[in-house]
């Protein structure tokens, strides 16, 4: 029987997961820009024929008909109708998609594939309750135990989607007053760069390596003062190559942009604080020598980061609101029982060593439609 359960709800978690269609989140309630194309004929490149999209057959089904007939099947489960005398359950298409609308969290059309799977889950999983009921395990205590652990997990998961929709969608003003606040976190360099390798790894083993890395420490010193000059970026890249030795390709002199926090953070507060045309020092780091040069640097429009803003608050706010429920309760645990408590578990406000609180779970969900929200910190040298 549990194994029936799970295989239900996990068909109903997959249902629930499937990525809606892209969706602005700028404004509550925003709805992608409708799309005018000629009346009755589909967008399509040149040659390439487009099928129209198919009606769903189920329309056609009136809410009273039979999708469902089980015989065999006298449990009472409180799912569709029975028939004591016959042992015929029925579930018509009312009752059936009644039962789809609570699984089906993110309210996906649902393929006719989808549902027959659904379907045969939810018979599955009906027939083994029925052979359970008839051993008597409905009469078990353990059962009980069982349903009280589901019930709570079931009003936890309603209890999170719930919470999750609430904060969704942040309102223009909440968002426009982030980036105000937030302005240093938007301000995007362009960048050039030479980047001189510490190691060769063409050279023989013999080589010494310590003298390797001192000749390009001050090749690279070299670099950044003809660069100071205003020599190109490019024609010292290819030359730091050669005069190295080097048989490998030289990188581009082109780094492109980059906002905080996709920098090293020993670099990161120098280069934003340089004027364009100005030259980082050399900086040393683990595969080599590197200079950055900030072509331009501008505030990135509130326009292109609306997106990426509401998806921060909507974190901010998921976390605030776990927090708050997950401190308004303290647990004594008695080591006696369940031992020491881990070094790694965080301990609760004014906690004495037997109090000790778990590990706070994440409850807010990444939007299915969202990308990373902030850059990923990434090593800006080449190898």
């Amino acid at each position: 029987m549990m194994r029936f359960l799970l295989i239900f709800m996990l068909s109903a978690a997959a249902l629930a997961q499937t990525p809606r269609p892209a969706v602005p989140q700028g404004t509550a309630g925003s709805q992608p820009p409708a799309q005018s194309q000629p009346s009755g004929r589909p967008t399509q490149e040149p040659g390439i024929l487009t099928p129209l999209p198919q009606p769903d057959p189920a329309a056609s089904v009136p809410p009273n008909q039979p999708v469902i007939t089980m015989h065999g099947a006298c449990a009472n489960e409180q799912i569709g109708t029975t028939d004591a005398g016959t042992c015929t359950t029925v579930l018509n298409k009312e009752q059936f998609e009644k039962l789809l609308d609570a699984i089906n969290t993110n309210n996906q059309p649902i393929p006719p594939q989808m549902r027959r799977n659904l379907a045969q889950a939810l018979v599955g999983l009906m027939t083994f309750a029925q052979a359970a009921e008839k051993a008597g395990m409905a009469n078990d205590p353990k059962f009980e135990e069982v349903m009280r652990v589901v019930r709570m997990r079931t009003l936890q998961d309603m209890f999170q989607r719930s919470v999750d929709q609430k904060n969704r969608n942040s309102s223009p003003q909440e968002i426009e007053a982030y980036y105000a606040q937030n302005s240093g976190k938007y301000t995007e360099v362009k960048l050039g760069r030479i980047f001189v390798p510490k190691n060769n790894p063409t050279a023989p083993v013999a080589q010494d390596k310590g003298e390797f890395e001192k000749k390009a420490e001050q090749l690279a010193n070299d670099m950044r003062a003809r660069a100071a000059k205003g020599e190109d970026l490019e024609k010292l890249q290819r030359e730091a190559y050669a005069t190295l030795g080097l048989t490998t390709p030289a990188p581009s002199a082109e780094a492109g942009t980059r906002r905080k926090g996709m920098l090293m953070p020993q670099e990161e507060e120098e280069i934003f604080s340089l004027k364009p045309g100005d030259l980082s020092k050399v900086e040393k780091e683990p595969t080599g020598f590197i200079i950055y040069k900030v072509e331009s640097k501008q505030t990135v429009p509130l326009e292109q980061v609306k997106d990426e803003i509401g998806r921060e608050l909507f974190r901010q706010k998921m976390d605030a609101q776990l927090k708050a429920i997950n401190d308004s309760v303290h647990t004594d645990y008695n080591e006696q029982y369940f031992g020491p408590a881990p070094t790694t578990t965080t301990p609760g406000p004014g906690s004495t060593g037997a109090q000790e609180k778990p590990p706070v779970p994440s409850m807010a969900r990444p939007p299915a439609t969202s990308a990373t929200a902030a850059p990923t910190p990434k090593k800006a040298p080449p190898k």
